[in-house]
């Protein structure tokens, strides 16, 4: 005896493939079109931040053609085009606003055509509803300025030093090549002419000499310490903030009681804190009297070329101190560097500028 379908069985079962199809093509819709909306998204939220980031970097090192203020020019456009571009899969992005406000850049890209109009996104599946297409952007912004809290190699330059070496912020690279000493007394060749024909060292070093100097075009010229001093430390690392106090080691001879090796320092260029007044008792750091406690003024580049300080392998020259003394040679730079590790650039602080940016992406 057999058994046959009964209508309504089959009438069922078109229903359930009919139902199948709608959620197959629903699926096809969310895998292919939704897909390719992230796609195109993702593209220009590459442009979008290479673009930001590109500029800021332009503005923190003072480009030639950037004002980076309000709308952007003609240069500071061709820029981020150029970028928007370059991170679009079919090579066509537009540039829809760029926008600057005060240290911080927003641009905003979206799709365009061959030609350079705007171009929506079209769909495979979803026309079937008439849905024509969709236009998709992405904004992103960066922002650059000074850093306010660094982990940095423990070594520490007066801000006395800065000021003569860059010219106050105006001379950088090579051609501007100064020795710094360890906490030096009588800096070497660098006199000011007071009112009564004197010459005082510019910069005094030692603790709590950050006198009222006569200076060649006033007679009330502050100086702040000389030199350069070491930071307290065991594994060549130390963290300060703008505007903080951190605790010296004056006992070191050479970094190498700090964790550091020789070359930590000799041919880089290091990110250093640049101070502006020591306490010796050490109170204001929490440290024993005795012990040298900085103010940290800001954050500077110096590229080291030369080392001469007591100690196996921490002289590579040997001789250019004085006798007795221990010093380093090289230059102060000027650049940006990218957000990092142990790295902050805080919206509510100003430090002052020393010639190092950093750019990041703020939204």
């Amino acid at each position: 005896m057999s058994c046959r379908p009964l209508r309504s069985d089959r009438g069922a079962m078109a229903i359930m493939i009919a139902l199948s199809v709608l959620v197959m093509a629903g699926i096809a819709v969310l895998v292919i079109d939704v897909g390719s909306l992230y796609e195109e998204r993702r593209d220009l939220q590459n442009g979008a931040d290479a673009a930001a980031l590109a500029l800021a970097q332009s503005c923190a090192t003072d480009e030639p053609g950037f004002t980076c203020t309000g709308g952007p020019n003609a240069t500071e456009t061709a820029l981020a085009e150029l970028y928007a571009d370059a991170n679009a899969s079919d090579a066509a992005a537009r540039v829809f606003d760029v926008i600057f406000d005060g240290r911080e850049v927003t641009v905003e890209i979206r799709t365009e055509d061959a030609s350079g109009d705007p171009e929506s996104v079209d769909p495979w599946f979803s026309r079937i509803w008439g849905h024509s297409g969709t236009e998709v952007f992405a904004t992103a912004s960066a922002a650059w300025g000074s850093p306010t809290t660094v982990s940095a190699i423990p070594i520490v330059i007066s801000s006395c030093e800065w000021s003569i070496a860059t010219g106050d912020g105006d001379e950088y690279g090579a051609e501007h090549y100064r020795i710094i000493y360890l906490h030096d007394l009588n800096e070497k060749g660098m006199k000011a002419v007071g009112a009564n024909g004197s010459t005082p060292p510019l910069c005094k070093s030692g603790p709590g000499q950050d006198v009222d100097l006569p200076g060649p075009e006033d007679d009330d010229v502050d100086r702040a310490e000389g030199g350069f001093g070491y930071l307290d430390s065991h594994d060549c690392r130390s963290t300060v903030s703008v505007g903080g106090f951190v605790l010296g080691q004056p006992g070191a001879s050479n970094p190498g009681s700090l964790g550091c090796d020789p070359g930590d320092l000799l041919d880089q260029t290091l990110l250093v804190p640049i101070f502006d007044d020591i306490a010796f008792s050490g109170t204001p750091c929490g440290g024993p009297p005795g012990q040298n406690c900085y103010h940290i003024y800001g954050f500077s580049l110096f590229h080291v070329l030369d080392i001469d300080l007591t100690g196996g392998g921490w002289s590579n020259q040997g001789n250019i101190c004085r006798p007795q003394q221990r010093c380093l040679g090289g230059y102060f730079a000027s650049g940006f560097i990218p957000l990092q590790a142990g790295l902050e650039m805080l919206g509510d602080a100003d430090p002052p500028d020393l010639g190092v940016s950093v750019v990041v992406l703020s939204s």
